[in-house]
């Protein structure tokens, strides 16, 4: 119950490389086949994760909905807490190319291109900023039917509810979750139509005058949210400011120190959070 999933897929993926005969590395997993353990592992990371809504009252959930439709929001988390309190925003607009909801966006967004939608809402000029999710959501499903007719789009529910026993709507077979497992190797290539929750996040990052950081804290397996940020902020020519809220926000700073430029002209804050969850002082 305590597994460390993201020790043991770094386990996994330097042993399967390593300069070892095949039998000691067949040795090293008591001869288990590896990708059988990381589909374990996948459905273990869904077991573990949180399917309740959110406490409406806490102060985190209200400093996040205090986003305004000009805010873009990127997470790393798998969960559906982001977008059930955007979506819950005061004054939010659903559906349609003017929506201010960023749950409306980021479905505006996969559906974008995708051959099993013919009335694609997002265009390129679209003003209003949306929820990024780059690592996928529990909430996505995708078909891997070869003769269905929306293989491989990535679908989401409109009301933001997790998906435990995912069916293609086109073809009545069963779909998979669409989550990117905490590994040194990440399996992008297994859903290349994320690319768009890429791009679109550098793009914000790159035009941001304000960056806050909330409860990330840049692990080195995210290797490529680093470097994504790094070369960002490079380029930046806008970012004035940057917010740091976490338990520990002088050690985030620190990791982030040591990959962005000398030069950066930004005043950056940092906001402690209390270790049992109470409100902070800086809140006011």
């Amino acid at each position: 119950e305590g597994v460390n999933v993201e020790d043991v897929l770094f386990a996994i993926d330097q042993i399967e490389t390593c300069p070892l005969p095949p039998r000691t590395r067949s040795d090293m997993m008591c001869g288990q086949d590896p990708q059988k353990i990381k589909l374990e592992l996948e459905k273990f990371c869904l077991e573990r994760l949180s399917y309740d809504l959110p406490d409406y009252h806490h102060w985190a959930v209200n400093l996040l909905a205090m986003a305004n439709e000009l805010t873009t929001v990127i997470t790393t988390n798998y969960d559906v807490l982001a977008e059930q309190i955007l979506r819950r925003r005061v004054g939010a607009t659903h559906c349609g190319p003017t929506a201010t909801c960023h749950h409306c966006n980021m479905r505006a967004i996969l559906e974008n291109k995708c051959e099993c939608n013919e009335t694609s809402q997002w265009s390129e000029s679209r003003q209003n900023a949306a929820l990024l999710k780059i690592h996928g959501s529990i909430a996505w499903r995708t078909c891997r039917n070869k003769g269905c007719g929306i293989t491989e789009c990535l679908k989401s529910n409109c009301d933001c509810s997790p998906i435990r026993d995912p069916k293609c709507e086109c073809c009545g077979e069963d779909a998979e979750p669409v989550i990117i497992l905490p590994a040194a190797k990440k399996s992008y290539e297994r859903y290349p139509q994320i690319e768009r929750m890429w791009s679109l996040a550098s793009e914000a990052l790159a035009d941001a005058v304000a960056i806050t950081i909330f409860g990330f804290s840049f692990p080195l397996s995210d290797t490529l949210v680093r470097e994504m940020l790094r070369s960002t902020i490079a380029k930046s020519r806008k970012l004035r400011e940057i917010f740091i809220i976490d338990i520990t926000p002088k050690a985030v700073w620190e990791r982030l120190n040591s990959i962005i430029p000398d030069n950066l002209n930004a005043s950056v804050h940092l906001l402690d959070v209390p270790r049992d969850g109470s409100k902070p002082v800086w809140i006011g």
